[in-house]
């Protein structure tokens, strides 16, 4: 299944027209990659004092039947019995289409107060003793398929088109952000793992990992700027009000993010031959 405007479209169609329902958001590798191979996963909050496995059935039923799906592949999770780290998934990357209570609002408090801080992106990662290329490779493949998602069905539009979109509008705020998160998290790995520092936030993992000679400062330069934008898109997420966007700069950044995109890859595979033949160096020799 393929993220799209028009899928978009249809489910919140369906979610509308559904009374019980006041909260529903994208969750999974639909909202963070654009794709699944798992069918369409949905966080939603059902109105107090409705009778809830009905209401999640009713939903399933219509879901799947205007998708032309088997409901087998119509995953309704219910938000009163979710966990503190699926409302942070929520928070966070979940593609919000039906909010009649001001719910999302209330989830980033009760996180808040979870965790006893805002959330933000300095959070502590485990100090490790050398990066994982395997866990590197997947972070990087991650990224190329959220970049496809960007090129092919975002960018490839008009940015007018873009803009006149509720839905385009915000599939590229969420898709840019989360590439940009998924960037800079390889840097704060990368940083964690070498033991310089656990608790880096992106920017410094960025300067850390060109003062390291990892990226080169053109491209470390180039993601200091995207993780700006990327706490302006969030906050515009997580603050109440909201933050306005000029769309025309955020397709613009996502246009030449994109092409920066494409020599922190060849950079970070250098990295990574550099470990493989660091490791083959300091095997034991048999002879």
């Amino acid at each position: 299944m393929i993220l799209t405007g028009p899928l978009i479209k249809k489910i919140t169609e369906v979610l509308r027209s559904q009374d019980d329902i006041v909260f529903a958001a994208v969750v999974g590798p639909l909202a963070r990659g654009g794709f699944s191979y798992q069918g369409l996963k949905l966080a939603v909050k059902i109105r107090e004092g409705a009778d809830r496995e009905a209401a999640l059935r009713r939903a399933i039923t219509e879901l799947a039947f205007v998708l032309n799906i088997p409901e087998t592949w119509v995953d309704l999770v219910d938000m009163e019995k979710a966990g503190p780290y699926l409302k942070e998934e929520v928070v966070r990357h979940g593609i919000v289409l039906l909010d009649k209570e001001d719910y999302k609002d209330r989830l980033v408090d009760e996180l808040n107060v979870f965790y006893k801080r805002p959330l933000g992106e300095a959070q502590s990662l485990p100090r490790l003793t050398k990066p994982d290329t395997a866990l590197l490779e997947r972070k990087l493949e991650v990224i190329r398929l959220k970049s496809n998602f960007l090129e092919r069905y975002i960018l490839k539009l008009d940015v007018d088109v873009v803009k006149r979109s509720p839905m385009l509008s915000r599939l590229l705020e969420d898709h840019l952000r989360s590439v940009i998160e998924a960037v800079a998290g390889i840097c704060r790995y990368i940083v964690a793992a070498m033991g310089i520092s656990s608790a880096a936030s992106y920017s410094e993992a960025v300067a850390i990992c060109v003062r390291e000679g990892i990226i080169e400062p053109e491209v470390g330069e180039a993601l200091k700027r995207a993780v700006r934008l990327r706490n302006r898109i969030a906050q515009g997420l997580l603050v109440r009000g909201g933050v306005k966007i000029n769309y025309d700069m955020l397709y613009a950044e996502a246009t030449s993010l994109l092409k920066v995109l494409r020599a922190f890859e060849d950079q970070i595979i250098g990295f990574l031959e550099e470990l493989s033949l660091q490791k083959a160096a300091s095997r034991p020799k048999f002879y």
